[in-house]
């Protein structure tokens, strides 16, 4: 095992991709909190700031770090750590957006420095090195870095990586500091973000089989110390489980079976280029006799890393959050990576192609990060416009409008906002269209029949996560608007507001048709608001 002999070039080059990732993603720096996920950060500062409704929809826990812990709890979740650092960072940064944005770059810089100096580690070459890196930074993980929350998340993976280089050290030099500097951090990674607490017991199983196989450096008591001590947290979380009988997930309508092909899907649509190498390297790999036992143990491991993850997240549908893939892709990588370079070495017909394919995936995937960063850049924005207009022209009454049964994060962040924007009394509604009525959400519903007896009032419709797409048509005739839903239709007196913007949205059969008009295609993004005087 080496390092690079320049120790400065792996700091450059991870100052360069960071630099890199900024400049694709540079349009989200200047964009306030969101409603969506940001606001626990409004929350954490100000927890007594909040509206009346969103504390009876959180049954009566006030936000700061003991109470969103206690709320975790309830929800079968286990992220105190998360919750610890939000608060820190709320004290240091305040409700400076921009603070929290740049820091979230400084924890990219650090991760991926771990990540390439990880890959040095096992002999990687710089180039393929590089690559690997950045395949990692602008995977279907970006979304950690450039969004505010969660920051359990890109800590976690801060973390996570910073475990796997401290093992790996050990892998060559058996010293106390390298072990117990990886112990560490794998609680620190399992206490930030439960999803990264099952992954820790296979990080262990990995790195002590390599130890003992290959590096001749096994020590017995030291592995077993380190895997008991990975399975702490998990007991947390199934006493947490047992106690508030519930498994946390994401609202949705599809089946187990249905979630866990659809995350599969996405996870062999987050490692497709790693495929060839690995594959490439089990053929050569199963030609010697002496590896067959070796590898097939090392698949083994990795498709129980693989095959627990997706058991795991079959309550969360990985449709817009796909950082939660991150404990499942990370190996993958790391592996394929050394993967290419030993073709590098061995067969350079074979290398050529792969890097060709691994530049096409980067460059794609730097197009998706580009397009969703601009598209939350303008969705934001919109949303403030909209709120802008509001402020100016502001109502006792506010009634949002989804299609979700539950407290979602949109529900809650909208009411914060709100509250923190106008800066005055009102009361929030919920109209959740289509919901039985016994499975709506804790905030005071409106219906048809006492829909027209609440004004002067803001009507606020929830955008929905697709893009371009209406999840509720609207019909106007002068000043009556018929909202239809699932065969059902809500009829309001009232002026309708558009709020409008676009993004760009260039898709890849976009540029497979080399059409000059295909790179400036443009997408309009609306929000719609009703006022009933």
């Amino acid at each position: 095992m080496i390092l690079h002999s320049n120790k400065f070039f792996p700091v450059l080059m991870a100052g360069l991709f960071v630099l890199l990732f900024y400049s694709v993603t540079q349009k989200i720096y200047s964009v306030p909190f969101s409603y969506g996920d940001d606001y626990r950060l409004l929350v954490m500062h100000h927890p007594a700031d909040v509206p009346q409704e969103y504390i009876k929809a959180s049954r009566g826990i006030t936000f700061d770090v003991a109470g969103s812990i206690q709320y975790d709890f309830q929800q079968g979740r286990f992220r105190p750590l998360a919750w610890v650092w939000t608060n820190i960072q709320s004290a240091v940064f305040g409700l400076n957006h921009k603070a929290f944005r740049l820091f979230n770059l400084l924890v990219l810089f650090f991760s991926v420095l771990f990540f390439y100096k990880t890959l040095l580690l096992f002999q990687v070459k710089d180039l393929v090195a590089m690559l690997s890196s950045l395949v990692f930074i602008f995977g279907k993980n970006a979304e950690t870095w450039w969004l505010l929350i969660p920051p359990a998340q890109n800590m976690g993976e801060l973390c996570l990586i910073a475990a796997i280089f401290c093992l790996a050290l050990c892998l060559d030099k058996i010293k106390p500091i390298y072990f117990y500097s990886g112990l560490v951090l794998l609680l620190l990674a399992s206490f930030m973000k439960e999803s990264f607490m099952f992954i820790a017991p296979f990080i262990v199983m990995l790195f002590a089989f390599l130890a003992k196989n290959h590096f001749n450096c096994y020590d017995r008591k030291r592995s077993i110390l380190l895997f008991a001590v990975s399975l702490v947290p998990i007991l947390f979380l199934a006493g947490i489980v047992m106690f508030s009988g519930k498994v946390y997930g994401y609202e949705n309508s599809s089946s187990t079976a249905e979630v866990f092909v659809y995350n599969t899907k996405q996870l062999f649509i987050s490692l497709c280029p790693t495929i060839a190498p690995l594959s490439y390297l089990i053929h050569t790999a199963f030609k010697n006799k002496s590896l067959n036992k070796t590898l097939s143990s090392l698949l083994l491991i990795t498709a129980a890393i693989i095959i627990s993850q997706l058991l795991l997240l079959v309550k969360i549908k990985m449709e817009d959050q796909h950082h939660y893939l991150m404990p499942v892709i990370l190996i993958p990588l790391l592996v394929s990576g050394i993967a290419l370079s030993r073709i590098q070495q061995l067969n350079k017909t074979v290398f050529y192609p792969l890097l060709i394919i691994y530049s096409l995936f980067l460059l794609n995937n730097m197009k998706n990060t580009f397009i969703n960063t601009t598209y939350a850049a303008i969705k934001t924005s919109t949303f403030y416009s909209m709120l802008d207009y509001i402020k100016s022209n502001p109502a006792p009454n506010y009634i949002y409008v989804n299609n979700t049964c539950t407290n979602n994060d949109w529900l809650c962040g909208t009411s914060v906002v709100l509250q923190q924007n106008l800066q005055k009394p009102f009361h929030l509604y919920h109209l959740a269209l289509g919901c039985d009525q016994n499975q709506i959400s804790s905030y005071e519903q409106v219906n048809q029949n006492n829909l027209a007896l609440i004004k002067p009032a803001w009507v606020l419709f929830e955008l929905p996560d697709e893009k371009n797409k209406e999840n509720y048509p609207l019909k106007v005739k002068g000043n009556n608007i018929e909202i239809a839903f699932n065969n059902s239709e809500y009829n309001i007196e009232g002026k309708l507001y558009t709020f409008e913007n676009y993004y760009s949205d260039i898709q890849t059969r976009d540029l497979l048709t080399f059409k000059k008009e295909a790179a400036h295609k443009k997408t309009k993004l609306t929000y719609k608001a009703i006022y009933i005087n």
